[in-house]
């Protein structure tokens, strides 16, 4: 499964209120326009003052557009952030549901601490990628699809140096991301053996102080942590 793949899976989730999730995007597409718009206006005010031209009109309008981009902003970075604790919650119970109904072979094969931290991990990931495109990651998109029509139209050398830079961006993003993936991968494998040894010496704590064998097992942690 590619990375854009489990980008729009994991986005999926948020379907399950679709009337907070369509306000939340319409909010987000005011706030792309806005975000075209007042850089526009602000030159048109400089243009004016320039010249010697009547300004107020010009300026009345860039400051409320930017009044109403600050609290907009904050509307829906609150709503976002109240959204995606929802959800969270709600993943959580879920997926808490489904694994502790899986068979006991399916338990003894991927091990309990390691399904407990996969859990752990994969919720807090989802919940930061929701945060992320609600807040920032959408108004973005939403941004450049309305900056790149508009660049054109008001100065197409600009647009062309505009063009070029959003792609050698692109490009560089993905080689980063190409050779990272195999390193990220060895972290997530690590973090997940120190996690199923701290998980599985709590929760066998009064076995291991039986058998007198808490300090061979923190040299054991100290030496997966040292790797």
């Amino acid at each position: 499964m590619s990375l854009l793949q489990i980008y729009f899976r994991a986005l999926g989730y948020l379907a399950a209120d679709k009337k907070r999730v369509a306000l939340i995007c319409g909010a987000n597409v005011a706030l792309a326009a806005i975000a075209i718009l007042e850089p526009i206006l602000l030159g048109r005010v400089i243009g004016a003052i320039s010249e010697k031209g009547p300004v107020f009109s010009t300026l009345a309008v860039w400051a409320a557009l930017g009044a109403f981009n600050v609290i907009a902003f904050v509307l829906v970075a609150r709503g976002a952030d109240r959204f995606a604790h929802a959800r969270r919650s709600e993943v959580l119970c879920q997926s808490f549901e489904r694994v502790i109904t899986m068979p006991l072979a399916w338990h003894h094969q991927r091990g309990t601490s390691n399904s407990l931290h996969t859990l752990l991990r994969a919720v807090e990931t989802l919940f930061s990628l929701w945060l992320e495109f609600m807040r920032v990651h959408l108004s973005t998109a939403i941004a450049l699809v309305l900056l790149v029509p508009t660049a054109l139209a008001m100065d197409i050398r600009m647009s062309v140096v505009l063009l070029g830079l959003g792609v050698l961006y692109v490009g560089i993003g993905r080689i980063v991301m190409r050779h990272t993936k195999s390193g990220q991968t060895a972290v997530e494998r690590h973090y997940h053996t120190v996690f199923a040894h701290v998980s599985d010496s709590v929760s066998n704590v009064a076995v291991l102080q039986s058998y007198n064998r808490i300090g061979h097992e923190t040299a054991t942690l100290k030496r997966y942590v040292k790797d």
